[in-house]
């Protein structure tokens, strides 16, 4: 399978390579959309690609989302679209000491 210098890949990077392909692939069709609305061709097909493709990786994304979450008694795929935030960060003060833990 392979050469003594290559390191073996574990199960999960195995399944996480073609979902790390499609940000490669959107970045690729954006790239051929740009060169295609200046050569003027029509980019309409091009836009759809894009889009669909995008859709997918969020879909890919909330699943492992979803996957992630655990003693739910319920689906949690009932219970709707998964919306998302920025990541934040809070500190926690101590009046006795007055200092903060982050």
């Amino acid at each position: 399978m392979g050469h003594g210098s290559e390191r073996q890949l574990t199960l999960n990077e195995y399944l996480s390579r073609p979902w790390a392909r499609v940000d490669e692939y959107i970045a690729i069709l954006k790239d051929l959309l740009r060169y295609t609305a200046k050569a003027q061709q029509d980019t309409g097909r091009l836009e759809q690609a894009i889009a669909m493709m995008m859709e997918l990786k969020k879909e890919a994304d909330d699943l492992s989302t979803l996957d992630r979450i655990t003693g739910f008694p319920g689906d949690l795929s009932e219970l709707g679209p998964v919306y998302r935030h920025v990541s934040y960060s809070f500190a926690v003060c101590l009046s006795v000491e007055n200092s903060c833990l982050l």
